[in-house]
């Protein structure tokens, strides 16, 4: 005889007049609904299910977040339980219910929230989670559900995301610092003004690029860990030598400064890739002579040598080096424009 799980729900019913539509709110232990989980995943050749594959690396990097943070999750995980739940109702006017549900495996269909429902098994640790509950509901329901959740949702701008960590403030430190780097730089410098900062307005490159791109500065072992970057007044030491980068570079490309649209230096792919260069130099420069911060003069015969060979003009530019390939494929060709000079 299987176990009954006991619990009170809210009962919703969206229109008037439709009980067909309505669902339950509900909380359980994910223990529980992992023991009853389903997943119907859709595999190309048999055509049947609705889910997608499993992601194990985001299971991962959700188990992570639960076992390092002060996890919760407020949305709820959608199922669908074909058992025999029995409905009984405690307060008509509040439409709150208990319902009996048989926990018995692979009971619940898992509509949306497979990952955090594994993710939740994967990191051992067990915890409270919001359920909406349909009982019983007919594949095609169940297809139109997680459609209408996964096709019509937009996704949320990275740039506005990275904005909101510093309200959260749980971030570590390679990603704060790279956060409040992007925020200086648009405050003043060279860059100033070109940064969207939640990927909207004024500016003409987005926060993203600068924030995922200066975390490899930042990661342990790299450049910016390095003493002369890391001792007290870090934050203004590397804002200094990003500006006296982007001075130099200034000097030499005015034209670009002006008329920002028609070249790809200040979009995406030429800030990734001038900061990957950026990067070259500050571990050429820490090698031959560590504890050296420099400075726009140091600089100066790198960017004087690319102004001479790269004109960053988008017709020769722009379509070539689009997206991830294109802008490592960009870096590479301005690394090895500078290279005779790295290794005098």
């Amino acid at each position: 005889m299987s176990d009954i799980l006991q619990t009170l729900a809210l009962k919703v019913t969206p229109k008037e007049g439709q009980p067909h539509n309505s669902f339950y709110i509900l909380t359980m232990r994910a223990s529980i609904l992992a023991s009853m989980k389903l997943i119907p995943v859709r595999y190309p050749a048999l055509r049947k299910g609705i889910q997608r594959l499993t992601d194990e690396k985001r299971v991962k990097e959700i188990a992570n977040y639960i076992i390092n943070k002060e996890a919760s999750f407020p949305n709820a995980i959608i199922v669908s339980f074909t058992g025999d739940v029995k409905v009984r109702e405690v307060d008509s006017l509040q439409d709150l219910f208990r319902l009996e549900i048989p926990v018995v495996p692979e009971t619940a269909i898992i509509i949306d929230g497979q990952h955090r429902l594994l993710g939740i098994e994967y990191s051992g640790i067990d915890m409270n989670i919001l359920v909406t509950a349909f009982l019983k509901i007919p594949e095609e329901k169940q297809a139109a559900i997680f459609r209408d959740i996964n096709f019509y949702q937009r996704k949320v701008n990275k740039s506005l995301m990275y904005d909101l960590f510093h309200i959260a403030k749980d971030a570590g430190y390679p990603l704060m610092r790279a956060i409040d780097i992007a925020e200086r730089l648009n405050e003043e410098g060279p860059l100033q003004g070109l940064i969207k900062l939640t990927g909207v307005g004024p500016g003409i490159v987005t926060q993203t690029i600068f924030v995922e791109t200066l975390q490899q500065f930042l990661r342990p072992g790299d450049i910016f860990t390095q003493p002369q970057y890391e001792e007290a007044g870090s934050l203004e030491i590397q804002l200094r030598v990003i500006n006296s980068y982007y001075d130099s570079l200034h000097g030499h490309y005015r034209n670009i400064w002006e008329d920002p649209n028609s070249y790809v230096l200040l979009k995406t792919q030429g800030i990734y890739a001038s900061l990957m260069v950026l990067r070259d130099l500050l571990t050429h420069f820490h090698d031959k002579r560590k504890g050296h911060i420099p400075t726009a003069r140091d600089f100066e015969r790198f960017t004087s040598l690319l102004a001479q060979k790269v004109t960053f003009r988008r017709e020769d530019y722009g379509d070539a080096y689009l997206g991830a390939g294109g802008q490592r494929r960009l870096h590479q060709l301005l690394l090895e424009t500078i290279s005779p000079m790295l290794v005098e």
